[in-house]
């Protein structure tokens, strides 16, 4: 992994913790394989107030429904995993727009 992918993937380990806490009732240390439902007793409710929370540290949408309906146990939801779904839509964004420049820039 370069040294860009290890601090985009630091970023958003970072900013997920800090909304997992912000949301959680949990007082202890969340660490990046933790259960959101098992570990820190996270609801529906929460999971909302997840996506809010996310919201403001991405400064972007982050609707969780595909994410969630990713797994069949919900237990298997992890911080962990969260990083990794968000980073795929970074990457996904990141490329669509990079698409969209060059078919402009192809086009004119």
């Amino acid at each position: 992994m370069n040294n860009a992918a290890t601090h985009q993937r630091h970023e958003i380990e970072s900013k997920v913790l800090k909304a997992v806490k912000s949301v959680s009732e949990k007082k202890r240390t969340i660490k990046i394989h933790n259960s959101l439902v098992t570990d820190l007793d996270f609801d529906s409710l929460r999971m909302v107030n997840l996506s809010i929370a996310l919201e403001k540290h991405f400064n972007r949408t982050l609707l969780l429904n595909d994410w969630v309906s990713l797994f069949d146990d919900p237990t298997k939801m992890t911080v962990a995993s969260l990083c990794e779904y968000i980073s795929v839509l970074q990457i996904e964004e990141k490329e669509s727009r990079t698409g969209r420049k060059k078919k402009i820039s192809s086009s004119a």
